[in-house]
C-alpha cells in the first residue's frame, strides 16, 4: 500500500471551528500523525456543516479521491468527525474500504470491529440528543419573544435588554426602505416597480421574489413566529406553533399587513405557457386600464374571460369582463376582409429564421450525445473484462469482484437504455424538422398575435360591447382590395355588438 494520504476535517458550526476540536486543531493534529507515520499528504478537505449528512463537499472530494485511487488512507481527528449518522457512517466507511483506502484518526486505525460500530452509535445518539437540546432551548426563548433566526432585513439583532440572555430585533438605517416597501405596494405600485425603485433610489440588486418574501414576512409586524412548517408530512398543527405579538418594534401596522396579505391571496391571471393572440390588445372602457385573462364557471367547466385589471385587484373599478371567445370571434368575424397572406409567410419565415440555429444545435448536441455514450459502453464493457480476469487469477477477492461487476453492470444497463432513446441523426435531419416547423406555422399562436398586431390597435370592452380599433395598416390593405372608401371601418374603428 502507497503512502499517500487524505486529511478530512469537519465542524458543524462557525464557533466550534474557534473553539474545541477546531478546524486548526484538527489540522495539526492530523498533520502531525501523518508525518510520525512517513505519509504524505496528498489532500485537505473541510466541512463546516453537521456530520447527520454526508452530502458534503469535502467528504465528497475525498471519497472520489478514493474511488479513483489517488489516496491510500484517510486521517481524520476523530470518529466522530466522520459523520455522526450510524447507518450513513457505516455504509461510506465500507465504500472507502472497497476502494483500498485504511481509515486512521489522531490515535490510530480505526478498524473495522464492535468498539467502531459503539463509537459511531454514541456519535449518532450525541447528535440527536443536542438536537432535542437546541431545539427546546430555542423554543424557550421564542415564547419569551426572543429572536432565534437571521435577523431579517431592516433588522439588527440586540441583546435582550431584560433579561440579557437572548436577542430582539431592533430597527436599523434600512427600516425606512421596508416601511415604504409596504407603503407603495399598499397604494398599487407593481413588484417590477419596487423593484426598480430600489435599485435606483438605494442601490439595492434584488429581484421580485426579494420583494415578495418581505411583504409575507410577519416579523415586520412586530411578531414572533417559530417552528411553523407549512408543507410536507412534518406540517405543525396551529396550536404547535408559536406566536408571540408586539415582541419588537413593528415597521408596519398590523391593519395594512392584513391588507396586504388578503391581496396576495385574491384570485389571479392564470398564467399560460403560451400567450393567447388577443392578449395585451384588449381594454376596459370604464377606466382605459387592460384587460386580463381570469378563468370563471364551474368546476369541471371553466372559461377564459377577459377582465378589467383595475377592478380585479383594487376594486376601483366596476364589474366588466366578457368571455374570451365572444371577443375572439368578433374580431374573427371581420379578419378575412383583409388579405393577409404575404405578412403571414414574412412572419413565418422570420419566426423559423429564428429557430433554425436553436434546432441546428439540438440535433447537433443528440449527435455528441450518442458518441459519449457508445464510448462509455466501450469503456465499461473493458473494465467489465478486466475485474473477470482479475477475479479469474485471485488477484482481487471473490465478494469484492462480484460487487464490482453488479456495479458496472447496472451502469452499463443504464447507457444502453439511454442510447436506445436517441435516435440516429443525419446533416439533413435539422431541415426535415425545420420544413415540418414551417408546415405547421400558420396554426401556432406567435404568427397568429403578430398578425393581429399588425391589424388591431385596440380592442375596448364595455357593457358587452366589443370595439375594435383597427391600424393604419389594415385600412390600407381595405383600400387595396377595392380602392371604396365606403367598406372602411369608419372613424378608424370597427363596433361589434356581442350575441
Amino acid at each position: 500500500m502507497g503512502n499517500r494520504a487524505g486529511i478530512l476535517i469537519r465542524v458543524s458550526t462557525a464557533r466550534q471551528g474557534q473553539e474545541g476540536a477546531s478546524t486548526d486543531v484538527q489540522r495539526r493534529d492530523c498533520g502531525d500523525y501523518c508525518e510520525r507515520m512517513g505519509w504524505q499528504v496528498a489532500m485537505v478537505e473541510e466541512d463546516h456543516q453537521s456530520g447527520t449528512s454526508f452530502d458534503r463537499p469535502g467528504f465528497r472530494k475525498v471519497a472520489e479521491a478514493a474511488r479513483r485511487g489517488e489516496i491510500d488512507r484517510l486521517v481524520i481527528w476523530d470518529i466522530d468527525r466522520f459523520g455522526r449518522n450510524l447507518i450513513d457512517s457505516l455504509l461510506a466507511l465500507r465504500d472507502f474500504e472497497d476502494a483500498g483506502v485504511e481509515i486512521h484518526d489522531r490515535n490510530g486505525p480505526v478498524k473495522n470491529d464492535l468498539l467502531r460500530d459503539i463509537r459511531l452509535a454514541v456519535a449518532a445518539d450525541f447528535s440527536r440528543q443536542l438536537s432535542e437540546k437546541v431545539t427546546r432551548n430555542m423554543r424557550h426563548r421564542a415564547q419569551g419573544g426572543h429572536w432565534v433566526a437571521l435577523a431579517p432585513f431592516g433588522y439588527d439583532l440586540i441583546p435582550c435588554p431584560d433579561c440579557g440572555r437572548g436577542k430582539k430585533l431592533s430597527p436599523n438605517a434600512q427600516a425606512e426602505i421596508v416601511t415604504e416597501i409596504f407603503r407603495r405596494f399598499d397604494v398599487g405600485h407593481s413588484f417590477a416597480n419596487m423593484r426598480d425603485w430600489l435599485r435606483q433610489e438605494h442601490g439595492l440588486t434584488v429581484g421580485l421574489e426579494w420583494v415578495k418574501s418581505r411583504l409575507r414576512n410577519s416579523a415586520y409586524t412586530g411578531t414572533v413566529i417559530y417552528d411553523r412548517r407549512q408543507r410536507g408530512k412534518f406540517k405543525r398543527a396551529v396550536e404547535e406553533i408559536i406566536t408571540v405579538q408586539d415582541a419588537h418594534p413593528a415597521l408596519v401596522d398590523r391593519e395594512t399587513f392584513e391588507r396586504i396579505q388578503a391581496r396576495f391571496k385574491a384570485p389571479r391571471a392564470i398564467a399560460s405557457p403560451i400567450a393567447k393572440p388577443l392578449d395585451g390588445l384588449v381594454f376596459c372602457g370604464v377606466c382605459g386600464a387592460m384587460a386580463y385573462r381570469v378563468t370563471g364557471g364551474k368546476k369541471g367547466s371553466y372559461r377564459f374571460y377577459y377582465a378589467c385589471s383595475t377592478q380585479r385587484r383594487f376594486k376601483t373599478c366596476v364589474p366588466n369582463q366578457l368571455p374570451y371567445r365572444r371577443v375572439l370571434a368578433a374580431v374573427e368575424e371581420q379578419l378575412p376582409r383583409f388579405p393577409v397572406d404575404q405578412e403571414r409567410a414574412t412572419i413565418t419565415d422570420r419566426l423559423l429564421s429564428l429557430v433554425e440555429p436553436d434546432l441546428e444545435r439540438l440535433l447537433k448536441g443528440s449527435s455528441d450525445v450518442r458518441q459519449k455514450l457508445e464510448a462509455e459502453i466501450k469503456k465499461l464493457e473493458g473494465q467489465q473484462g478486466m475485474v473477470y480476469e482479475d477475479r479469474l487469477h485471485g488477484r482481487v477477492p471473490t465478494e469484492l469482484a462480484s460487487r464490482k461487476m453488479v456495479e458496472i453492470q447496472e451502469r452499463l444497463d443504464g447507457a444502453r437504455k439511454e442510447l436506445k432513446t436517441l435516435k440516429a441523426t443525419s446533416k439533413d435531419d435539422w431541415r426535415k424538422w425545420v420544413d415540418y416547423f414551417g408546415t405547421a406555422a400558420n396554426a401556432v399562436a406567435p404568427v397568429e398575435r403578430e398578425l393581429l398586431r399588425l391589424l388591431v390597435s385596440r380592442i375596448v370592452v364595455q357593457d358587452g360591447t366589443v370595439t375594435v380599433e383597427w391600424t393604419d395598416y389594415a385600412h390600407s390593405l381595405v383600400n387595396q382590395v377595392d380602392g371604396s372608401p365606403s367598406r372602411r371601418p369608419a372613424a378608424g374603428t370597427l363596433r361589434l355588438r356581442s350575441t
